[in-house]
């Protein structure tokens, strides 16, 4: 699971140099960016779907 992430950030490097033509440092900020708003959000969305699905009764109850 960690090399799969690492594959992921270098291919965001990758792209974010060729593509966006930044420079090693500034795709570095980008990288750094995305990932604190990646983690924002998917912190958020756990916070919301556990009530949801609370209320939904899909949760397995043992």
């Amino acid at each position: 699971m960690l090399l799969s992430y690492q594959m992921i950030s270098v291919y965001q490097l990758y792209i974010v140099e060729d593509y966006v033509h930044q420079t090693k440092t500034e795709a570095a900020g980008t990288i750094a960016t995305m990932s604190i708003i990646t983690m924002v959000v998917s912190l958020s969305a756990s916070l919301i779907s556990g009530p949801i699905s609370d209320k939904m009764h899909t949760r397995a109850r043992y």
